[in-house]
């Protein structure tokens, strides 16, 4: 709690300095880019959004801006504004995550496939939204090879109890011993984790009943 209120602290400070900044050098690109960070890290997304706008008229090359808009609009939930820019962006990995990212949540996961599977260097964030996907496809297998590739000390709460919801097609223990670790890291995840995915754990159990 101590470091967290102190990181928001600092948080606070360097958004202080960072308007100061802007204010007397209204062309640095670089500024609006920390700045629009820090705003989308404390979850500010709507005020992000109009910092980056109103950046776009006054920077000498507006386009070095548009992923961190583009991020914005999705968290702000404008996934066709997020995507109609992204589209414009050279394709980069960052790019193509954020697309496949995108896909994912309206639904299109097939799209979504596609366009992670473009990725040439995958990051943990990249397996994490593959095994997602394979999982809503349905395909348990694939979804847990993709969780596997993220390193043991990087695994989430979140993703350990993606493990275990894998695991389940077909041993047991092995599952169980991935909620455990999944509970241990953050039991408030873990329970409404655990609510969201009754239904799909109890098809599971019936089909290795069956």
């Amino acid at each position: 709690m101590v470091n967290k209120q102190a990181k928001h602290e600092q948080n606070q400070e360097r958004i202080r300095q960072l308007v100061k900044d802007i204010e007397q050098q209204p062309n640095d690109t670089t500024s609006y880019l920390e700045l629009s960070a820090l705003l989308l890290e404390q979850k500010a997304f709507t005020e992000a959004i109009e910092l980056l706008q109103k950046a776009h008229a006054l920077v000498a090359k507006p386009e070095l801006l548009d992923f961190n808009l583009a991020v914005a609009y999705y968290y702000d939930g404008q996934y066709d504004a997020a995507l109609n820019l992204l589209a414009q962006l050279p394709v980069e990995d960052t790019v193509l995550y954020q697309q496949a990212l995108i896909f994912f949540k309206q639904g299109n996961i097939k799209k979504a496939l596609a366009f992670v599977l473009t990725i040439k260097k995958m990051t943990d964030e990249s397996q994490e939204l593959l095994g997602d996907i394979w999982l809503a496809l349905g395909a348990t297998k694939q979804a847990k090879e993709a969780l596997m590739q993220i390193p043991v000390a990087a695994r989430s709460a979140k993703v350990w109890f993606m493990l275990g919801v894998t695991s389940s097609t077909n041993s047991k223990d092995s599952a169980e011993g991935y909620f455990a670790k999944s509970r241990e890291l953050d039991s408030e995840y873990f329970t409404t984790a655990m609510k969201q995915y009754e239904g799909v754990l109890a098809l599971v159990r019936e089909k290795n009943d069956d």
